[in-house]
């Protein structure tokens, strides 16, 4: 007897006779052969419901998908992480710079005091990293980020770093800068210099400060940072090829 196809023999179905011969037929059919056919559609039936409830577990723990970013870190730093607390200090820009840049931040871009710093190529960060026997991560599963880029590979080569302390300085007046007689007001406004000054307490020195008030528009344009930088948004490609990733996010892992 030759094997019913699918769907050949189903307006057979609509009279009992046809359902009873059918279902006669059907014994006699090789059992075995008939199981290894239920198997196949079962498995695949099986494998896109777990892909349908994998992507829906995702996108109900609020999982972004962004391009693939890398970042070299402790070998024991796999797997899931959150925010710390602090604040961190920069390891490779001026004190003043970082709380200038801070300071004049958009608050749509995240904040480099609490954000991981990645590339978006493995072989990028395993040059950049500077972890002493550290391992290239893929970061993925972010949740609630908000992630941005600027065109060099790293902060510390952004003009910005080397200038903008410069600027401040001549911005403020040398000869202000260099008269003793001034020694209050520097003491003042020496917090600027200090690591992770708070946002909020930036702002107050420049509002409280006269020296400061007089020359904040003209700082706020010589700051080019967040000129540079770029918002990315999940599944975007990055707007520079090679330029460093920066995000802050409620979770992540590294893989």
């Amino acid at each position: 007897m030759r094997e019913c196809r699918q769907g050949e023999n189903e307006p057979l179905l609509k009279s009992s006779s046809a359902r009873k011969a059918l279902t006669k037929n059907i014994k006699t059919i090789n059992s075995s052969t008939q199981l290894r056919r239920l198997d196949r559609i079962f498995r695949r039936r099986k494998l896109t419901l777990l892909g349908h409830l994998k992507m829906n577990n995702n996108n109900l723990a609020g999982h972004q998908a962004f391009a693939p970013m890398y970042r070299l870190d402790n070998a024991a730093s796999a797997g899931s992480h959150q925010p710390r607390p602090t604040r961190r200090a920069p390891g490779n820009v001026p004190y003043v710079v970082d709380n200038l840049w801070e300071w004049s931040r958009p608050e749509e871009f995240p904040s480099r005091r609490h954000c991981v710093c990645a590339s978006p190529s493995a072989a990028l960060a395993q040059q950049l990293g500077g972890t002493s026997g550290g391992a290239v991560f893929t970061i993925n599963n972010l949740v609630g980020a908000r992630v941005a880029q600027i065109p060099q590979q790293d902060a510390r080569f952004h003009l910005d770093a080397t200038s903008l302390h410069k600027t401040l300085l001549k911005l403020l007046g040398l000869a202000w800068v260099g008269d003793d007689k001034n020694l209050d007001g520097m003491l003042a406004i020496a917090p600027l210099w200090m690591p992770c000054l708070p946002r909020e307490n930036a702002k107050a020195l420049f509002k409280n400060h006269r020296s400061l008030a007089e020359i904040e528009q003209r700082l706020r344009a010589a700051i080019k940072f967040w000129d540079d930088a770029k918002l990315v948004s999940s599944n975007d490609p990055y707007p520079f090829p090679d330029g460093e990733i920066f995000f802050e996010a409620d979770s992540w892992d590294l893989i």
